[in-house]
Formats: C-alpha cells, structure tokens, sequence
C-alpha cells in the first residue's frame, strides 16, 4: 500500500520530480510515475504512452491534486515521477 506521507522524505531527498514540466523534463530517470485521482485524462494518457515506452511503472493514488498539494506543501499538482528505486520501495511499502 503506499504511503503518501513518505512523498515528503521522497521531496527533502530531491528524488521526486514535480508537475508536469519537470516530470516530461526527467522522465527518463523515472522509476515510478504517480497520478492523483483527479488529474486530466488526457494528459495522464500522455504519461502513460511515455512511461509504458520507457518502461516505467506507474500508479493512480486515491488522493485529489488538492490532497497531494496538501500533502507537499505545495499547490495542487497532479502527476509526480520518483527517480530512485529504493524510495520506491519506501514509498510503497516493500
């Protein structure tokens, strides 16, 4: 399960990218792609298209772009790239 709570060591350790410019700039070194509940389909399509290319797993949070803002202190936002396996592993609990 993960822990959404964990994406705020994941920012301080500056392993996980943020909204759509700076995932599209370091897609390549994605290791998990994240979406809030909420964020367009059609730009997650796009995600999606880029990450299954690349080989690069991703998931759905049952959490709003709102409640991942709140989460990272920061405004809404609604895609997020983790760049480092084992904060992946943290992240979701393995």
């Amino acid at each position: 399960m993960a822990n959404p709570e964990f994406l705020r060591i994941i920012l301080k350790a500056g392993k996980l990218e943020v909204g759509n410019t700076r995932v599209k700039r370091r897609i390549r070194k994605g290791k998990l792609l994240i979406f809030a509940s909420d964020f367009s389909s059609r730009e997650r399509e796009k995600f999606i298209r880029m990450a299954r290319r690349l080989g690069i797993p991703y998931i759905v949070l049952e959490l709003t772009m709102d409640d991942l803002g709140r989460v990272l202190s920061r405004r809404p936002v609604g895609v997020l790239l983790i760049t480092d396996e084992n904060m992946v592993r943290g992240f979701l609990g393995n």
